[in-house]
């Protein structure tokens, strides 16, 4: 029988690697200290990435730093570095030059879900949770639906709320600004 052994990496291992260019190409998570390969994004996901950055930008981007598919470290020495497809940051005159941005930096973070949505669900809502993200929107493609998770108590969100892409909503920092996000692909 064959034994296979795993190694945990730190979060500061983690930066001295990305760093070096070991990783040049690659579509790499670190989750827990272990690296992970990304889903492939597919057309859909791209798609929907896309249209909901230019919406987000349009409407926030006076009031908000919009970031996609870029690093976040929700609790930093704990050794995760997530991309998720998009994130509204706290303004900051250097734009997150000199920082990876983290939970206390994020208003609103969006997942888009067409084949991670089990991932997502699973392992991703629990740590944004912890690291208390104060919302995390998660847009299942398959089904057409928005979920936003709110108020993060421990390993969950207290609030969950579900709306079809068609329903206005708006996130929580922005309340009173509510759109109806996605319904362009409502009958995709």
């Amino acid at each position: 029988m064959v034994s296979v052994s795993r190694y945990l990496i730190s979060l500061e291992k983690w930066h001295q690697l990305v760093e070096t260019g070991v990783f040049a190409g690659e579509k790499l998570e670190l989750r827990g200290g272990e690296i992970f390969e990304v889903t492939p994004i597919g057309e859909r996901h791209a798609a929907l990435t896309g249209y909901l950055q230019k919406r987000l930008e349009r409407r926030f981007g006076d009031r908000a730093v919009v970031f996609t598919q870029n690093p976040f470290e929700p609790a930093p020495p704990e050794p995760w570095q997530l991309y998720p497809d998009l994130m509204l940051l706290k303004p900051r005159e250097d734009f997150y030059y000199h920082k990876i941005p983290r939970a206390e930096d994020v208003l609103l973070l969006v997942e888009i879900a067409d084949k991670s949505l089990r991932e997502d669900k699973r392992r991703k809502l629990e740590v944004y949770a912890k690291a208390r993200v104060p919302e995390v929107w998660l847009v299942d493609v398959g089904m057409k639906t928005v979920t936003s998770y709110s108020q993060p108590k421990g390993s969950l969100f207290a609030t969950e709320a579900l709306y079809l892409y068609r329903q206005p909503w708006a996130p929580l920092a922005f309340q009173g600004e509510s759109e109806t996000w996605l319904a362009r692909f409502e009958y995709e």
